[in-house]
């Protein structure tokens, strides 16, 4: 029941954090990339954390959450939920430098 209550509360404090950031990597990539080449409007920060919250629902693996692994893996899997977004929004300048859109 407490490894319940700690997965909780630790899910809690860091969702939101983490729900901002991947927010905040979506609605810098569509500004690069959706904006000028399809002559779109940008995403606001609320459009793009609805927006993930939209895809996280449709793609998150639910068995891989309540598994038996070690708390090692779930630690690295962690640190990989903090490191994807910058991750992202660090290809994508990269890419906008070697190739650039216009």
């Amino acid at each position: 029941m407490t490894t319940f209550i700690v997965g909780l509360v630790v899910c809690v404090l860091f969702w939101l954090p983490l729900a901002m950031l991947y927010a905040w990597a979506l609605q810098t990539l569509w500004a690069w990339y959706i904006v000028p080449i399809f002559s779109s409007t940008p995403l606001s920060f609320g459009a793009a954390l609805g927006v993930g919250l939209v895809v996280q629902f449709l793609t998150q693996n639910i068995t891989k959450m309540h598994s038996d692994r070690s708390m090692s893996d779930k630690a690295l899997d962690f640190a990989g939920c903090i490191i994807r977004p910058f991750a992202a929004v660090g290809a994508g300048w990269v890419y906008l430098q070697l190739w650039p859109l216009s």
